[in-house]
């Protein structure tokens, strides 16, 4: 080891027992001097004349190193400034006044300053200045403290609220015969009243001349968008009836089963209800409903317009290749649709109800003009044409009810009602398939039953017996004409009935005497 490095390791030690000495002296002397000077109470250093520490606030209005008599004057003036004053609630431009004085706004301005004298002091001295140190020091910032009418303000914002909330409306499309444009959602908003009153007690405890509280609401986004529908780009099908004037409140009906079906998106895979979407078909729904006649060819209750727009809408779906889930046929033949065409609706029992399998959602359009009523189903691609064909068709007669009438001359014949022939249809869907064959298949066998002939006779009284017997049979044979006539010519492409008396019965149809 060379002597210089000796000589450094010497100091060192030196130097240390030194530095041991010097703090074995100098520590009991600094906890006896801390000690004394805590018990003494300096730690809290108060201000002189009782002023507040530097930096303290209310509501905004610096308060520092004023007296408390300094502190309350400066604030009862800064107060002035909104004696008389209003509040401003406010949403998208708009402004609502809430008079301070309506809500009775009441500053509690010597409890303020007690309390900006509560923080001033724990901020004070050492003491304080370690709480700030390690951050456990109250903030010099504080509220004004101020009390209102709280039930009064909730029910003011709630009156707001009714002139403010609105429903979120979904995307949607304005159609122009084969042409679809999209139309943006608007998000809706409901006012959080209990969330506003707070937001307002809080304005009115800081340092602003006007007031102004944007009003705090919930945001309700809908479910459909344009980024859910902007696929949708072309027609896929369309369908149209003709609405008869002859039937009274049907074209009514019909426009208020349009007006709630109109702009139904249908997304992948969701299926569509006639019911749930249009029903039900009352007059809470906004619907004109009729009374039910056993006789009439349409039973919905409200004259056929639901009908006729579930039977509008039920072709456009076949030729826009959606599955059909469920579909009914009338009890009869419709006028304004071909038999086979049409879907009968009429509470959930019968409802009409089809499903998209496409990847990308479709619309439905819905409109009367000229009591002309088109339904058009828009998508993201063509679909192959589809051609709809009633390929069989059998007619079956009515039967012939006779009534005895003691109203009626003696051995008199009225006709009450002409029957109408029924029908069996059998209906067909055709398209081209990707590789160009034709893919033809069954859609439906529907069966519609006969509306029978009804007639009535006159009393038959003794002495007329055997007079009356040959009378009978001359009638029974114009009867038989009568029913020949109303079922009009057979047609049966398919197969022929076997036997003389088969074919008979269905040309002529049976009867029935009731006495």
């Amino acid at each position: 080891m060379r002597e210089e490095d000796g000589a450094e390791m010497l100091q060192r030690i030196h130097n240390l027992r030194f530095l041991f000495a010097f703090l074995l002296i100098a520590t009991p002397a600094l906890l006896f001097s801390g000690g004394a000077f805590y018990l003494s109470g300096g730690w809290k250093s108060k201000p002189k004349a009782e002023t507040f520490s530097p930096g303290i606030t209310i509501a905004g209005v610096d308060i520092s190193g004023l007296t408390f008599t300094e502190a309350e004057a400066k604030l009862n003036s800064f107060l002035q400034t909104r004696a008389g004053g209003s509040l401003q609630v406010t949403i998208d431009g708009k402004s609502f006044p809430v008079l301070l004085k309506d809500i009775n706004v009441k500053y509690d301005v010597p409890g303020s300053l007690l309390e900006a004298r509560k923080a001033s002091e724990e901020r004070s001295g050492i003491w304080g200045m370690w709480k700030r140190w390690r951050g456990t020091a109250p903030s010099p910032e504080l509220p004004l403290r101020v009390t209102f009418n709280r039930e009064k303000l909730t029910d003011m914002i709630t009156e707001i609220a009714k002139n403010v909330d609105r429903p979120a409306v979904p995307a949607t499309a304005k159609v122009s015969e084969t042409k679809i444009t999209i139309v943006p959602e608007v998000e809706g908003y409901k006012v959080d009243v209990p969330q506003t009153v707070s937001a307002i007690d809080d304005e009115l405890q800081r340092q602003s001349r006007h007031l102004r509280v944007p009003l705090v609401v919930e945001k309700d986004i809908p479910k459909i968008t344009k980024e859910t529908v902007k696929d949708i780009k072309v027609m896929l099908a369309e369908y149209s009836t003709t609405i008869s004037p002859s039937v009274p409140n049907r074209l009514l009906n019909a426009e208020q089963a349009v007006r709630l079906i109109n702009g139904t998106v249908l997304l992948p895979d969701q299926t569509f209800s006639f019911y749930q979407t249009a029903g039900p078909y009352t007059e809470g729904k906004g619907y004109l409903s009729v009374p039910i006649l056993k006789d009439e060819n349409v039973q919905d209750g409200v004259a056929g317009g639901a009908v006729q727009v579930a039977s509008t809408l039920y072709i456009a779906a076949v030729k826009s290749g959606l599955p059909i889930i469920e579909r009914h046929n009338n009890v009869r033949p419709v006028e304004f649709i071909p038999a086979g065409y049409d879907a009968f609706v009429r509470g959930k029992e019968f409802d009409l109800r089809f499903v998209n399998r496409m990847k990308q959602p479709i619309y439905i359009h819905a409109e009367i003009k000229n009591r002309q009523l088109r339904i058009a189903i828009f998508g993201a691609k063509p679909v192959p044409p589809v051609t709809i064909e009633a390929k069989e068709e059998e007619q079956i007669a009515p039967e012939t009810i006779v009534r005895s009438d003691n109203t009626l001359p003696p051995r008199a014949e009225k006709i009450i009602r002409r029957g109408k022939a029924g029908l069996r249809v059998k209906v067909f869907v055709s398209c081209y398939k990707e590789d160009g064959s034709l893919k033809t298949e069954l859609l439906s066998d529907d069966y519609y039953r006969p509306l029978h002939n009804i007639v009535a006779f006159g009393p038959v009284y003794e002495g007329m017996a055997l007079e009356t017997e040959q009378a009978d049979k001359k009638n029974t044979a114009e009867r038989q004409d009568t029913a020949s006539s109303s079922a009009g010519e057979q047609k049966n492409k398919t197969e022929k009935p076997n036997g003389q008396n088969k074919e008979q019965s269905e040309q002529q149809g049976n009867v029935y005497i009731l006495d």
